[in-house]
């Protein structure tokens, strides 16, 4: 399978599990239930007493009893942010906890949802509307929750069944995705590339559901919410009183936990004594808990992350989680339960927040309402100036304006100002000034001299600035980083151009196809050299392939125009510039050669028309095609 439909697949299913995952890690500190006034809430945790009065203890009777039903109202909100997208989804149903035994051993209860509806508040796609529906198959399907004698959580049951239903839910929704994006991707690649990548990306997908739905990955996923729910059952801690642990946080991929710091505490409601309410929050060290997450990825996506990719990415990582439940004294029933969290990696944002409301029994709490900002991910100024840099199609102005303030700010790392640098550079470009583009870059090579992206960036700012022997050394140093790079070999190509070295530009453009036979990038590329070099049937198939893997791709019409118009085939030329010209009727080389064919056919009307619009778009078109006539000439189109 090629690299970019892996990356594709992968790309889907991070956005599918990704943010589920790192939910059921920070969100596993099973603590035992706060029975005394001086709880353990974990293995291999020390706790200590945020304040020093002595109150009175809050005790709880234990709700459990044989038949005893309980139903809630639920809601689970889900908001994604990143540069240049955002992404809200919200879940509604119903939930029922019904106990079916107590015993000396503990309890048992039943969880089930039922009437479940998702719907995207803002942005999704087709894809997580189908994984929405597919997950409707486990309405109805009990989870089912042991309990210590004491009311804490102890374990999932039979999380096995479980796991193979989510399995079976997803597969084939997945699988359907997969071919879809193979089919787009390779449309005019040979059937049996075309079923070899399939065969590949399946069986990849086989084995990153099992490792996802995995007992221990599934049952880590699916235990927070009955375990924050019975944290503070019966009790057993002072009223008023906070508490702090330090924890790690079992990993179920087992590639080392997760270090975390815990707080919770208790107090007697003011405005109803009879209700308790229990509150925590949970944070994951941001530098450890960084390390610990790409070693869980490369696990569950079973490939090594690259020593260019490791240091390209967050040396932090930022996950935390806090709730609440309000419990009513006389009875030990939660009336309600919320728990929000929030985790940000690098300019990726994402908030989650499950609530619970008692709908029959309680005492009328109700869900606060809310302005639809507050359930957006929790940005600090200085968090918005890194999605506004980082969002390369965004406002240029105010991209440059916020990459411009991190970059001058002090607290910035030379790490991080090197991506800010490249980051307004790409503002730069966009707004034609590859020269102040080029300067970024310059800084930011001098702070990370070894970074292939940098390197290729300037590349493109040289080409733009035509300095075409800069750009030749830049992609050069791109192929030293990165020897199988398409991205390297297309720069050093169209570096050689520049210079008219048209034969090894050939050479190169040989090597991109040979990697990646199926994108078009590489036969446009060549077709254009081979004209140049005279070689226009060679040049002519070159963009034939282009067209028939890219029908939309104006580049290719405009290069096999050219051929047509120097081999004497003028209705062709002119069918091919039609079609330029209806893709991207900016181009001045498309009405140019359209021009000298309509001549070449006696349309002196046409042909003037159109070489005076050329001429309007860009006033040295005609001295370049002119010099295309020999060997020599300019080659930028």
């Amino acid at each position: 399978m090629s690299r970019s439909i892996r990356h594709m697949r992968e790309r889907r299913m991070r956005a599918l599990l990704q943010a589920s995952l790192l939910a059921a890690f920070s969100a596993t500190a099973t603590a035992a239930p706060p029975q005394s006034a001086s709880p353990a809430p974990a293995a291999n945790t020390s706790t200590a007493a945020l304040t020093d009065a002595k109150a009175e203890t809050i005790s709880l009777p234990i709700p459990w009893k044989p038949g005893l039903v309980l139903r809630y109202a639920t809601e689970h909100v889900e908001s994604d942010t990143s540069p240049g997208k955002r992404e809200k989804a919200v879940t509604t149903g119903k939930a029922e906890i019904r106990t079916l035994s107590v015993d000396k051993d503990g309890v048992l209860q039943h969880w089930v949802g039922t009437e479940s509806v998702h719907r995207y508040v803002e942005g999704g796609d087709d894809a997580g509307r189908e994984v929405a529906q597919a997950m409707r198959q486990l309405d109805g399907v009990p989870l089912k929750v042991a309990l210590d004698p004491d009311g804490s959580f102890k374990a999932l049951v039979d999380i096995e069944d479980i796991a193979g239903r989510m399995r079976d839910a997803l597969r084939p929704v997945m699988e359907a995705q997969v071919r879809e994006e193979i089919a787009k991707a390779m449309a005019s690649a040979e059937p049996a590339q075309r079923e070899k990548a399939l065969t590949e990306a399946t069986g990849r997908l086989d084995g990153l559901l099992a490792r996802t739905t995995s007992p221990q990955v599934l049952g880590t996923l699916l235990a927070r919410q009955p375990s924050y729910y019975a944290f503070f059952t019966g009790g057993g801690v002072e009223d008023g009183a906070s508490y702090e642990s330090a924890t790690e946080i079992e990993n179920p991929l087992q590639v080392g936990n997760f270090p975390a710091k815990m707080t919770f505490g208790m107090y007697v409601s003011e405005n109803d004594p009879e209700d308790a309410i229990g509150e925590w929050t949970v944070e994951i060290d941001p530098v450890k808990g960084a390390g610990v997450l790409l070693a869980t990825m490369e696990k569950l996506y079973d490939r090594k992350i690259t020593a260019a990719e490791r240091e390209a990415l967050p040396d932090t990582i930022s996950v935390v989680d806090s709730g609440f439940v309000v419990i009513h004294r006389a009875t030990g029933v939660v009336e309600m339960y919320e728990d929000e969290r929030t985790t940000k990696f690098g300019q990726s944002a994402n908030y989650e927040r499950s609530r619970m409301q008692l709908l029959e029994g309680g005492h009328g709490h109700e869900w606060k309402a809310e302005i639809p900002q507050a359930t957006d991910p929790a940005l600090s100024a200085r968090e918005h100036e890194g999605m506004a840099c980082a969002d390369a199609g965004g406002d240029i102005m105010a991209g440059v304006a916020s990459c411009t303030r991190l970059i001058d700010d002090p607290a910035t790392t030379d790490k991080a100002r090197a991506q800010w640098l490249a980051a307004r550079a790409g503002f730069r470009l966009r707004e034609e000034k590859p020269g102040l583009a080029k300067a970024d870059l310059d800084h930011a090579i001098k702070l990370r001299p070894g970074d292939a992206d940098l390197h290729h960036a300037r590349a493109v700012s040289n080409l733009r600035l035509k300095d075409h022997a800069a750009a030749l050394l830049d992609a050069d140093a791109v192929l030293r980083l990165q020897p199988e790079a398409l991205r390297g070999l297309m720069a050093r190509g169209a570096a050689l151009e520049g210079l008219q070295r048209f034969g090894d530009a050939d050479a190169v453009y040989g090597r991109a196809i040979a990697l990646a036979p199926a994108n078009p990038i590489g036969h446009d590329a060549r077709c254009w050299v081979r004209a140049m070099l005279g070689e226009l049937d060679a040049g002519r198939t070159d963009c034939d392939r282009a067209i028939a893997l890219d029908p939309e791709g104006w580049n290719a019409y405009n290069s096999r125009a050219y051929i047509h118009y120097r081999s004497g085939r003028h209705r062709e030329a002119i069918a091919d510039d039609d079609r330029s010209i209806a893709l991207n009727p900016g181009i001045a080389s498309s009405w140019h050669v359209r021009g000298l064919a309509k001549r070449a056919l006696g349309d002196e009307a046409g042909a003037k028309a159109d070489l005076d619009k050329a001429q309007a778009l860009d006033a040295g078109v005609a001295e370049r095609y002119r010099g295309y006539e020999a060997p020599g000439g300019s080659t930028a189109r």
